[in-house]
């Protein structure tokens, strides 16, 4: 199966919370709807970062990029957040994807880009 890319145009990249309620909310992923072991590769504004779930109904992710995670560290994803409202569970273009490293919140640039590879067959 070919990766699924979704991206937007950097202008286009800034979300409103007050538009918040009228997304579709179809530029983006929620890794609960993921099954383990996929790969989703995720360009922000200042870094690339690969993820691979885990337990997408947890948030259980594996991430690695950006200066933060030079090697794959095991994290949760809360969601992607707007700056006070957090659509769990999800990455979506033009949001930041707000994670927990050890009980320590991390919150990335704006999604500017997102790929998915399924998880391989066995």
């Amino acid at each position: 199966m070919d990766a699924e890319s979704l991206q937007i145009a950097p202008s286009d990249a800034a979300v409103s919370v007050d538009s918040w309620a009228e997304r579709d909310w179809n530029d983006g992923i929620q890794i609960d709807a993921c099954p383990a072991l996929e790969h989703i590769e995720v360009r922000t504004l200042n870094s690339a970062y690969e993820v691979i779930v885990l337990e997408g109904g947890a948030g259980e992710v594996l991430i690695r990029g950006g200066r933060l995670f030079p090697e794959f560290r095991r994290a949760r994803l809360a969601g992607a957040t707007a700056g006070g409202a957090l659509k769990l569970l999800g990455i979506y273009v033009g949001l930041r994807m707000e994670l927990f490293v050890e009980d320590q919140p991390i919150v990335t640039s704006a999604v500017r880009r997102i790929s998915r590879r399924p998880a391989a067959s066995s």
